[in-house]
Protein backbone atom coordinates (compact mmCIF):
# COMPACT_ATOMS: atom_id res chain seq x y z
CA UNK A 1 0.00 0.00 0.00
CA UNK A 2 3.07 2.47 1.39
CA UNK A 3 4.37 2.17 -2.74
CA UNK A 4 1.52 2.44 -4.18
CA UNK A 5 0.58 5.50 -2.08
CA UNK A 6 3.69 6.78 -3.26
CA UNK A 7 3.39 6.44 -6.76
CA UNK A 8 0.04 8.56 -6.58
CA UNK A 9 1.58 11.06 -4.37
CA UNK A 10 4.84 11.25 -7.32
CA UNK A 11 2.12 12.03 -9.71
CA UNK A 12 1.27 15.22 -8.10
CA UNK A 13 4.73 16.39 -7.28
CA UNK A 14 6.88 18.30 -9.28
CA UNK A 15 9.69 16.26 -10.48
CA UNK A 16 12.69 18.22 -8.82
CA UNK A 17 10.77 18.23 -5.25
CA UNK A 18 10.18 14.93 -5.39
CA UNK A 19 13.56 13.54 -5.74
CA UNK A 20 15.21 16.17 -3.53
CA UNK A 21 12.69 15.02 -0.68
CA UNK A 22 14.01 11.35 -1.41
CA UNK A 23 17.35 12.49 -1.41
CA UNK A 24 16.98 14.32 1.94
CA UNK A 25 14.72 11.86 3.67
CA UNK A 26 17.44 9.40 2.82
CA UNK A 27 19.53 11.68 5.29
CA UNK A 28 17.18 12.25 7.94
CA UNK A 29 15.95 15.13 7.01
CA UNK A 30 12.33 16.16 6.56
CA UNK A 31 12.00 19.73 5.35
CA UNK A 32 13.50 20.72 2.27
CA UNK A 33 15.37 23.95 2.76
CA UNK A 34 14.14 27.51 1.39
CA UNK A 35 16.96 28.38 -1.40
CA UNK A 36 17.97 31.11 -3.80
CA UNK A 37 17.48 29.77 -7.72
CA UNK A 38 18.35 31.77 -10.68
CA UNK A 39 16.80 30.26 -13.98
CA UNK A 40 13.63 31.26 -15.76
CA UNK A 41 10.09 31.14 -15.68
CA UNK A 42 7.39 29.84 -17.63
CA UNK A 43 3.86 30.84 -17.63
CA UNK A 44 0.98 29.42 -20.24
CA UNK A 45 -2.70 30.04 -19.71
CA UNK A 46 -5.69 28.80 -21.82
CA UNK A 47 -7.68 30.81 -23.08
CA UNK A 48 -11.31 30.32 -23.93
CA UNK A 49 -11.64 28.11 -21.36
CA UNK A 50 -14.44 29.78 -19.12
CA UNK A 51 -16.63 29.82 -21.87
CA UNK A 52 -16.10 26.39 -22.56
CA UNK A 53 -16.60 25.08 -19.49
CA UNK A 54 -20.23 26.93 -19.08
CA UNK A 55 -21.59 25.27 -22.34
CA UNK A 56 -19.80 21.32 -22.03
CA UNK A 57 -19.63 18.87 -19.32
CA UNK A 58 -17.19 18.35 -17.05
CA UNK A 59 -16.00 15.31 -18.44
CA UNK A 60 -15.71 17.06 -21.99
CA UNK A 61 -14.02 20.06 -20.41
CA UNK A 62 -11.23 18.07 -18.67
CA UNK A 63 -10.39 15.70 -21.76
CA UNK A 64 -10.04 18.79 -24.14
CA UNK A 65 -8.26 20.71 -21.24
CA UNK A 66 -5.84 17.53 -21.05
CA UNK A 67 -5.00 17.55 -24.70
CA UNK A 68 -3.17 20.66 -23.77
CA UNK A 69 -1.82 20.16 -20.60
CA UNK A 70 -0.45 16.65 -21.15
CA UNK A 71 1.89 17.83 -24.44
CA UNK A 72 2.54 21.07 -22.47
CA UNK A 73 4.23 18.77 -19.75
CA UNK A 74 6.10 16.69 -21.80
CA UNK A 75 7.26 19.40 -23.62
CA UNK A 76 8.43 21.27 -21.14
CA UNK A 77 10.37 18.15 -19.05
CA UNK A 78 11.64 17.00 -22.63
CA UNK A 79 13.48 20.61 -22.48
CA UNK A 80 14.83 20.64 -19.24
CA UNK A 81 12.38 22.38 -16.91
CA UNK A 82 9.25 21.14 -14.31
CA UNK A 83 6.19 21.68 -14.16
CA UNK A 84 6.04 23.11 -10.68
CA UNK A 85 2.08 23.41 -10.39
CA UNK A 86 -0.96 23.18 -12.75
CA UNK A 87 -3.35 25.87 -11.53
CA UNK A 88 -6.73 25.84 -13.26
CA UNK A 89 -6.20 26.00 -16.90
CA UNK A 90 -2.40 27.58 -16.21
CA UNK A 91 0.62 26.28 -15.78
CA UNK A 92 3.78 27.39 -14.07
CA UNK A 93 7.33 26.09 -14.76
CA UNK A 94 11.14 26.85 -13.89
CA UNK A 95 13.78 25.70 -16.09
CA UNK A 96 17.87 26.53 -15.29
CA UNK A 97 18.19 28.15 -19.35
CA UNK A 98 16.14 30.95 -20.64
CA UNK A 99 16.63 29.22 -24.25
CA UNK A 100 14.97 26.12 -22.86
CA UNK A 101 12.04 28.13 -21.38
CA UNK A 102 11.56 29.34 -25.24
CA UNK A 103 12.10 26.42 -26.91
CA UNK A 104 9.48 24.84 -24.73
CA UNK A 105 7.39 27.66 -25.16
CA UNK A 106 7.87 27.42 -29.10
CA UNK A 107 6.33 23.12 -28.83
CA UNK A 108 3.56 24.14 -26.45
CA UNK A 109 2.17 27.06 -29.20
CA UNK A 110 2.85 24.94 -32.02
CA UNK A 111 1.20 21.72 -30.24
CA UNK A 112 -1.85 24.33 -29.65
CA UNK A 113 -2.05 25.57 -33.10
CA UNK A 114 -2.42 22.09 -34.69
CA UNK A 115 -5.30 21.49 -32.04
CA UNK A 116 -7.39 24.48 -33.06
CA UNK A 117 -6.40 23.92 -36.74
CA UNK A 118 -8.30 20.78 -36.32
CA UNK A 119 -11.03 22.63 -34.60
CA UNK A 120 -9.79 22.85 -31.24
CA UNK A 121 -11.60 25.22 -28.27
CA UNK A 122 -8.67 26.78 -26.85
CA UNK A 123 -5.35 28.70 -27.83
CA UNK A 124 -3.09 29.65 -25.10
CA UNK A 125 -0.86 32.35 -24.45
CA UNK A 126 3.07 31.98 -22.80
CA UNK A 127 5.00 34.81 -20.84
CA UNK A 128 8.89 33.87 -19.58
CA UNK A 129 11.05 35.67 -18.05
CA UNK A 130 14.85 34.91 -16.10
CA UNK A 131 15.99 36.32 -12.68
CA UNK A 132 16.55 35.35 -9.48
CA UNK A 133 13.53 33.89 -7.10
CA UNK A 134 13.38 32.09 -3.74
CA UNK A 135 12.74 28.70 -3.31
CA UNK A 136 10.69 28.55 -0.68
CA UNK A 137 8.32 26.73 2.01
CA UNK A 138 4.51 28.51 1.78
CA UNK A 139 1.43 27.20 3.18
CA UNK A 140 0.83 26.39 6.92
CA UNK A 141 2.29 23.12 9.00
CA UNK A 142 -0.84 21.14 7.62
CA UNK A 143 0.05 21.95 3.89
CA UNK A 144 2.49 23.44 2.47
CA UNK A 145 4.27 24.34 -1.79
CA UNK A 146 7.98 24.03 -2.06
CA UNK A 147 7.21 26.84 -4.85
CA UNK A 148 9.17 30.11 -6.57
CA UNK A 149 8.27 33.14 -5.18
CA UNK A 150 9.61 37.02 -6.12
CA UNK A 151 9.75 39.50 -9.06
CA UNK A 152 11.60 37.36 -11.61
CA UNK A 153 8.58 34.53 -11.40
CA UNK A 154 5.50 38.03 -10.62
CA UNK A 155 6.87 39.20 -13.91
CA UNK A 156 6.70 36.03 -16.09
CA UNK A 157 2.74 36.03 -15.03
CA UNK A 158 2.38 39.55 -15.94
CA UNK A 159 4.32 38.29 -19.28
CA UNK A 160 1.81 35.81 -19.85
CA UNK A 161 -1.34 37.85 -19.00
CA UNK A 162 -0.23 40.43 -21.42
CA UNK A 163 0.71 37.88 -24.70
CA UNK A 164 -2.13 37.81 -26.99
CA UNK A 165 -3.72 34.27 -27.47
CA UNK A 166 -1.56 32.38 -29.57
CA UNK A 167 1.95 34.00 -28.80
CA UNK A 168 4.59 34.15 -26.47
CA UNK A 169 5.84 37.13 -24.57
CA UNK A 170 9.27 37.15 -23.66
CA UNK A 171 11.47 39.59 -21.33
CA UNK A 172 14.09 41.42 -22.48
CA UNK A 173 16.50 39.88 -20.71
CA UNK A 174 15.57 36.23 -22.15
CA UNK A 175 15.65 38.08 -25.58
CA UNK A 176 19.00 39.06 -25.14
CA UNK A 177 19.58 35.16 -24.99
CA UNK A 178 18.05 33.76 -27.65
CA UNK A 179 17.87 36.77 -30.30
CA UNK A 180 20.04 34.78 -32.46
CA UNK A 181 17.05 32.22 -33.11
CA UNK A 182 14.31 34.76 -32.88
CA UNK A 183 15.90 37.95 -34.89
CA UNK A 184 12.42 39.16 -35.96
CA UNK A 185 10.68 39.46 -32.70
CA UNK A 186 8.32 42.34 -32.13
CA UNK A 187 9.47 44.56 -29.35
CA UNK A 188 6.61 45.68 -26.81
CA UNK A 189 7.04 47.88 -23.96
CA UNK A 190 4.82 47.23 -21.08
Amino acid sequence: VLRKQGEVIRRYTPHNVWKAVGARAAKGKYELPDAAFSGAFLFMDVKGFTSYAERHSPGAVVAELNKIMGPSADAIHACGGDVDKFVGDCIFAAFRKPEDAVEAGRLILSHVARLAAAGGPFTVRVGINAGRAIRANVGSGDRREYTYIGDAVNLAQRLEANAAPGAMLVSASVHARVKRDWPRAERRKL
